[in-house]
Order: structure tokens, then sequence, then C-alpha cells
């Protein structure tokens, strides 16, 4: 379903990701791991198409996702319901005047009935377990409440592949036990899961696959996540 082919990646003239190859099938669920500053970040940015690659190519479901693609808004709004994009950082997601629009917002981008909309945001804000702060403005809340609401508004859209920076940042423990069953279940429905986490000991037993970046910004590690060691860190 994904292709990365030879993929190097600058940023401000930095060298962000060097000559990243690598193929992802529908309903795989994969940590990516490296160090900070390794270029996890970038890598699940450009799987979600938000910064231009210097050189390389990216193929989704056979698609070429480029500067040409994305320049049109149409097929833009296409490829990011079908792949959607939890941040690290909530507050570069949120937006919008309470919880329960940031959640509608995406899916008003679509002809949806209202009625459809509705239903959808109230099963999101239920399975995250935030209808007692649908309508709270979403820069009052805290880092996991806020955390909660961007994961709500990516579901919402019923995206094929989840990719999740950092998921369990500011959020409590019983928050990410009900986070780790949430990607469980989803996976275990087919959606493809990437996350880049440093809390892979949290997770075990959702993810089947490491793929692991070391500090020059090339995967070092791309296998059973089973026999994956922390020390090749």
């Amino acid at each position: 379903m994904i292709e990365l082919k030879n993929i190097t990646c600058r940023l401000n003239q930095n060298l962000a990701l060097d000559n990243i190859s690598l193929t992802i099938m529908p309903g795989e669920s994969i940590a990516i791991i490296g160090p900070n500053g390794s270029g996890k970040t970038t890598l699940l940015k450009v799987l979600n198409g938000l910064i231009n690659i210097s050189s390389g190519e990216y193929i989704f479901d056979g698609q070429k996702i480029d500067s040409k693609f994305l320049e049109d808004s149409r097929q833009r709004k296409i490829f990011h319901k079908r792949i959607g994009f939890v941040f690290q950082n909530s507050d570069n997601q949120l937006f919008c005047k309470t919880v329960f629009d940031e959640i509608a917002f995406g899916l008003l981008q679509f002809n949806i009935e209202y009625k459809e909309v509705e239903k959808r945001v109230n099963d999101c804000l239920k399975l995250l377990e935030i209808e007692h702060i649908k309508n709270r403005v979403p820069y009052t809340l805290s880092g996991g409440e806020k955390k909660k609401v961007a994961i709500a508004a990516t579901l919402a859209l019923n995206p094929e592949v989840l990719v999740l920076d950092e998921p369990l940042n500011e959020i409590d423990p019983k928050s990410k036990r009900k986070l780790k069953e949430l990607l469980f279940t989803l996976n275990q429905y087919g959606k493809t899961i990437i996350c880049a986490t440093h809390d892979y000991d949290y997770f075990d037993g959702l993810f089947k696959r490491a793929i692991e970046i070391s500090s020059e910004h090339r995967i070092i590690y791309d296998g059973d996540f089973d026999k994956w060691h922390p020390h090749h860190i």
C-alpha cells in the first residue's frame, strides 16, 4: 500500500532522511524507533504528504504522491482522508471553537449529511471518553485531553492508515492503557498503524514490525518487532 523508494529529505539544508526505502502492506502495525533528531517525525510527515522530498519516490496505493498530486485540492483531501496523522504536539492540530467542531471539521470537507457527521463525532467522543468536554474550547484543555481530541478528529474520517507521532506524550496511565487497546482493536479491524514512539515497551503486543532509524538518518533495522533489541539505540 505504501512504498518509499530512496527517499532523501532535507530541512533547511540539513539532512533529515538519507536514502530511505521501505514497503508497508495494508493492516501492518509498525513501530518507528530511533533517537531524537533521527528523522522519525520527518518520515511520518513524508508519509502524510506534509513535507517535500529532495529525491526519491513515494507511492501510495499505486499513486505517486508528489507536489503536483498534492496541488490538486480534491486529490489532497481524499488522500488525507485515507491516511490520518496525529501530531506529536496537539496544538499544531487543533484550531476550532469547540471540541465538537474540531472533530466535525474534517468530515464537513466532504459531502456527508450533517446527521451522519453528528453521529460520527458522537461515536468518536464516546470512543475516546471525552463526551464531557465536547463544548469546551480546545486551547483550554489539558495536554492529555488535547491529544484525545486530535485522535478523535483523525479517527472521525475513518482512515485506512493511522500515523501517530509519540501518541502517549502528556497522557495519564489510564488513558495510555485505553489508547493501546483502541489501537490494537483498530489494527484487528484491518487498519494500518504506523507509530513513532519511545514507549515501545508500553505497546507490548501491538506492533509486529519495528523500523529503527539511526542518528545518521538511515534505516538500520527493519524486521520483526519481537526480534528487535533496544540496545541498537
